[in-house]
Formats: structure tokens, C-alpha cells, sequence
């Protein structure tokens, strides 16, 4: 096929063999049989020169069209080969997929601009598992002590916040209590989660029973039943700023009317990024990799 194009283009079989870096004899025998397959006459020649006949001319386009998508296809297979393109799965607890994307997303699209991320969420024993049987390549989880065929990477570091409504009464004070949120309807993980269960310890500690008028498996929709008045929420802190200034949540305009204060008993959050002991690395899993110890300043 492109040895019929070439002549098409250039009308000579020297030119079209110096096009193609093949001999005169190679082009001129692949012609023949191909003409001999088809049972087609492709080329006459026409003072000198080889012009394509009717049938060559009622061919082209179907062979440019192939030529184009075999062209594609090499160029596809060579952006997987250097990792450019190609799907990254990934595991993660409800509460990490904030923290998950903000570590390396924004980096991982710059060194693989053509590559996309599938996240699924799980809870930390289905992220681990999903890890060890190399269903995904990277996991990230509040992981408590060692596990089998896993290698733990990066530990970083958050917290359990309120995001309140700034009109709300408790919003004016530094930080919010166990017993300021006594009687507030409360937005907040399920106890299937681990960071649902530290949070509902610290009620039971402060002899406290909570309000717990939504359960949730991640951070955003719990902001946004913040936003409509639903209630108070306690979730991670990976999704706002730091605690100096206004507090203010990294949100589109519509949530600015939100506050984050700190929770106190202080409910840490460890997150780490684990993977495969027997699995070797993708290109994309490095480049994640490198992208999330980049964003917390660490290195391999």
C-alpha cells in the first residue's frame, strides 16, 4: 500500500523506492503482486512516466485512510512504550482520594500529558488487597503496621477539620470541640471507615453522643451539604489550606462562604502510598510516584 501511494505521489519508481529507502526492483515487485492479488491493473505508463490507472485512483483513498490509521497505531504503541499514554489504576480509602489527586495529579499531567488515572475507592483492607494482587499499582490508605508483598513509600500527613457555615454561631471561635457539636446535626464519615471510627471514639470518650445526621464516603459532598445548611461536618484537612490565615477552603467562589476550623481532640491522619512487592513498576506509577514525594518534599 505504500508503494502505491509513493508512486501515486511522486510518479517514478526511483523516486518512490529513494521515498521509501527500498530498492527500484523492491518497489517494482510489489506492484506486480499486488496487481496480481487484486487482479488489477494499478499503473500505465503515459510518456515516460507511471500514471495510475482508474482503479488505482478509485483505491487511494481506502489506502490513505489504512495508511493514516497504521501510521496511528505505531504512534500509539510508541507513546505506550515511552509511557506517554495508558491508564494508571489506583486505590483509595474515601477519605484519601482528595489527598491522592492534590499530591501528584497536577504533575503526573505535565510528564504524561495522553495518560489517565482510574481511581476506585475501597475500604483499607480492600485497598491492600487490591495492591497485593496487583489489580491496581498504587494504593493509598491509613495503613496500620506491616502487610504482605506491600511496600510502603510515603506516609503524609493531615488532620480531621469542621467546615461550617460562616453564618453559623460556632464560627466565630478558634476551634471546634466534642461538646460544641453535642446537639449540631453532623456530617461525617461511616464507622466502615477508619477515620469514621477515630471520629465517633472521641465523641464516645467525651461521653458524648453525636448527632450524626449524614454518613459519607468522601469529603466533597459532605461540603456541599454544608453549603445548603444540611449541617456541620467533620472531615479530612486535605482538601483545604493551611490553618493561617482566612482558613479559607482552595473552592470555587460559590463555597466561599465556608469555614474550616481545627478539631480538637486532634484526630491525626496518616496517609500512605503503597505497592506491589512483586509487581514491578509502570512508567506512569513512577511518575506518580515521583510526583507525590515532589509535593511533600521528599525523595526516593
Amino acid at each position: 500500500m505504500r508503494a502505491v501511494a509513493a508512486l501515486v505521489q511522486f510518479g517514478s519508481v526511483t523516486q518512490a523506492a529513494a521515498h521509501l529507502r527500498v530498492s527500484q526492483p523492491a518497489v517494482s515487485r510489489t506492484i506486480h503482486q499486488l496487481e496480481e492479488e487484486l487482479s488489477l491493473d494499478l499503473f500505465k505508463i503515459v510518456s515516460g512516466r507511471l500514471v495510475p490507472t482508474l482503479h488505482a485512483n478509485a483505491l487511494l483513498p481506502g489506502i490513505n485512510r489504512v495508511l493514516g490509521q497504521i501510521d496511528g497505531l505505531a504512534r500509539h504503541a510508541e507513546d505506550l512504550r515511552d509511557g506517554k499514554r495508558g491508564i494508571l489504576r489506583i486505590a483509595s480509602a474515601p477519605s484519601s482520594v482528595t489527598a491522592v489527586v492534590e499530591a501528584g495529579y497536577k504533575e503526573f499531567t505535565q510528564a504524561a500529558p495522553y495518560a489517565s488515572l482510574d481511581i476506585v475507592t475501597a475500604r483499607t483492607t480492600g485497598v491492600v488487597d487490591l495492591v497485593a494482587k496487583g489489580d491496581v499499582e498504587l494504593g493509598f490508605c491509613q495503613l496500620h503496621g506491616m502487610e504482605n508483598n506491600i511496600v510502603n513509600h510515603i506516609s503524609f500527613s493531615g488532620s480531621v477539620v469542621c467546615v461550617l457555615r460562616e453564618d453559623h454561631p460556632l464560627a466565630t471561635k478558634m476551634e471546634i470541640s466534642v461538646s460544641d457539636l453535642a446537639h449540631e446535626p453532623l456530617i461525617t464519615f461511616s464507622e466502615a471507615e477508619l477515620t469514621g471510627r477515630r471520629i465517633m471514639m472521641a465523641f464516645t470518650r467525651a461521653g458524648i453522643r453525636p448527632n450524626c445526621a449524614l454518613q459519607i464516603g468522601q469529603t466533597l459532598p459532605a461540603i456541599n451539604l454544608v453549603a445548603t445548611g444540611t449541617g456541620i461536618a467533620l472531615v479530612d484537612s486535605f482538601f483545604a489550606e493551611s490553618f493561617s490565615g482566612t482558613k479559607r477552603l482552595r473552592m470555587p467562589e460559590n463555597y466561599q462562604h465556608l469555614k474550616v476550623l481545627p478539631f480538637h481532640p486532634i484526630i491525626h491522619l496518616n496517609v500512605q502510598m503503597l505497592t506491589s512487592a512483586s509487581r514491578p513498576l509502570s512508567y506512569l506509577a513512577e511518575v506518580f510516584i515521583d510526583s507525590v514525594l515532589a509535593k511533600y518534599g521528599q525523595n526516593r
